[in-house]
């Protein structure tokens, strides 16, 4: 029994047959159409999201990120060691017992050695967030042989915290 034959027993029936045969069969067909377009709607959706985060242009902004936080970080650990230079110097000039350094000496290096911590804590949480970053997208340009074009150095992998005594 093929499709028209159902439309002719139908019609036989009388219109009210006919016509829910006909609303039925347009409801399936907008039901059907409308799962087909939702499907590619989401597919496009998808591939705009992986073309926004893989695209040229999603990638080159990542690496310019991670080489700008790798330089800050690169600086900020010079900072610390000029810091901590001053510190051992301090030392070695008055002696390792602090209670025998004049009282101006005291206060500069309490000040220095304030100043150090504040350094080293803020290295490490930048480090910190380099590396969640880092983590969180495994990026192709930090080898060296698929930088993005015109870029000469990978930026590191991670940053190990720093540690004082």
């Amino acid at each position: 029994m093929s499709g028209w034959d159902k439309l002719d027993e139908a019609d036989k029936r009388g219109p009210g047959s006919l016509g829910r045969y006909l609303i039925t069969l347009t409801a399936g067909l907008v039901l059907f159409a409308g799962v087909l377009f939702g499907g590619i709607y989401l597919l496009g959706n998808a591939a705009g999201v992986v073309h926004g985060e893989l695209g040229a242009k999603a990638l080159n902004e990542k690496y310019e990120y991670f080489k700008d936080a790798s330089a800050k970080l690169d600086a900020l650990l010079a900072g610390i060691e000029v810091q901590k230079g001053k510190l051992d110097s301090t030392k070695q000039l008055y002696g390792a017992d602090a209670t025998k350094w004049p009282e101006d000496v005291r206060e500069r290096y309490s000040k220095a050695d304030t100043e150090f911590r504040g350094m080293v804590l803020n290295f490490n949480n930048t480090a910190s967030k380099y590396n969640s970053e880092m983590s969180k997208f495994h990026t192709s340009f930090t080898n060296a042989g698929l930088l993005p074009e015109g870029a000469k150095n990978a930026p590191r992998r991670d940053f190990r915290e720093y540690r004082y005594e």
